[in-house]
């Protein structure tokens, strides 16, 4: 079967992954920045939201500095589907180089 294979997966560290499991810096810039607005009385809420978002974001920041990486794929591909897109981009990764 003839296909783009590569189009199938999608490579990212940690903390640009696609699919919100490692928020962006952006997520934890907003939560600075609803702190800001909260004034003098920051809500416990709002604490706990940056302190989650910013403990995440650490952790997979560490993964990435670490060389770590996620290869998602779309769960409704066959297993043959997964291995042309993992023979396809390991091609195309070891002509990069």
């Amino acid at each position: 079967m003839a296909f783009n294979s590569v189009s199938y997966l999608a490579v990212a560290t940690p903390s640009t992954s696609r699919t919100g499991d490692f928020p962006l810096t952006a997520t934890v810039a907003a939560d600075v920045a609803t702190l800001v607005a909260d004034g003098v009385a920051p809500t416990q809420g709002h604490v706990n939201t940056l302190n989650t978002d910013w403990g995440t974001y650490l952790t997979a920041e560490n993964l990435k500095r670490a060389g770590v990486v996620n290869i998602e794929y779309d769960t409704t591909l066959t297993i043959n589907q997964i291995r042309e897109a993992i023979r396809s981009l390991l091609f195309k990764i070891e002509g990069t180089f």
